[in-house]
């Protein structure tokens, strides 16, 4: 599971990072999180590696641009993405709607309400057919992929090559299992 928290408030930045960290170490969960606290930074990080790298974006909504416009150029990119607000201000709640939101938590956050509501959240991502797979790259880059892109992959000399339909190849580092278990799918 991957998760993106955009907020330009450092402290509320790493406080919903921590929260997130706490449900991770609690439900025995794996979560990659990525913070941003400038959102051009995270538009162009969806625009250039693809929506798909995330299954969740926590965005503030009270920042440098105004949350609500970041959650519309992220539902340009994406229908189906989650987006959560964790805000300080109420009276944003009804423009949530908007685009989409599939929740509204005021700050601080309450470790247990948040804690509800992902279990919630991460039970409809684990209900949702798989359209990518995420695939570490040979400079280790981790790379999300739409699934109805790949053409084949094959292993060649303990690598795995993503065949993409357009012709593009992506080569992973060195494999340490089986074929078939490497596969990410």
């Amino acid at each position: 599971m991957k998760i993106a928290i955009c907020d330009d408030t450092p402290s509320d930045l790493k406080a919903t990072e921590s929260v997130i960290i706490d449900y991770s170490k609690k439900n025995n969960l794996p979560i990659e999180i990525d913070t941003f606290n400038d959102p051009s930074v995270l538009l162009n990080r969806l625009t250039y590696f693809g929506i798909t790298e995330y299954d969740i974006i926590v965005l503030d909504i009270i920042m440098q641009e105004n949350g609500i416009n970041v959650a519309s150029k992220i539902r340009q990119l994406s229908q189906d993405v989650i987006i959560v607000f964790a805000t300080s201000s109420k009276e944003f709640a009804l423009d949530a709607f908007s685009v989409r939101a599939y929740d509204y938590f005021l700050k601080p956050l309450q470790k247990e309400q948040v804690f509800e509501r992902l279990n919630h959240i991460i039970s409809i991502i684990d209900k949702r057919p798989k359209n990518s797979i995420n695939f570490k790259s040979i400079d280790h880059a981790v790379i999300s992929l739409d699934i109805k892109t790949i053409s084949y992959i094959e292993s060649n000399d303990r690598r795995m090559l993503v065949h993409l339909n357009d012709k593009k190849v992506f080569t992973s580092p060195s494999m340490r299992s089986k074929f078939l278990e490497s596969i990410p799918f």
